[in-house]
C-alpha cells in the first residue's frame, strides 16, 4: 500500500491511479478527514522497511509512505519544555 501525510496533517492512500483523501468512519455526517488532528492518529514508524501507522481502530502498514509536515523543534521536546 501507498499513502501519505499531506502538510496540512491530512492522510492519502493510494487507491488505483490516484491519492485520495481519508475520511474518519467515525466522523458521521461531518465527514472528517482522517489526520493528525485526531488525538488517536499516531505517529508513523518504520520497521523492517514497512512504515507503520496506528490509528484509533486499525493499523496501516505501508510499503512507500511520505511525511510532508514540516519538521520543528516541538516535536522533540516533551510538554513541559525538556
Amino acid at each position: 500500500m501507498k499513502g501519505k501525510i499531506v502538510s496540512r496533517g491530512a492522510l492519502f492512500i493510494q487507491r488505483g491511479d490516484e491519492e485520495r483523501e481519508t475520511c474518519c468512519p467515525y466522523s458521521g455526517e461531518q465527514q472528517l478527514t482522517c489526520g493528525d488532528r485526531c488525538p488517536l492518529f499516531g505517529e508513523p514508524q518504520v520497521q523492517n522497511g514497512i512504515t507503520v501507522l496506528e490509528l484509533c481502530n486499525a493499523v496501516l502498514y505501508f510499503k512507500e509512505f511520505e511525511d510532508e509536515r514540516p519538521k520543528s523543534e516541538v516535536e522533540h521536546q516533551s510538554f513541559d519544555g525538556e
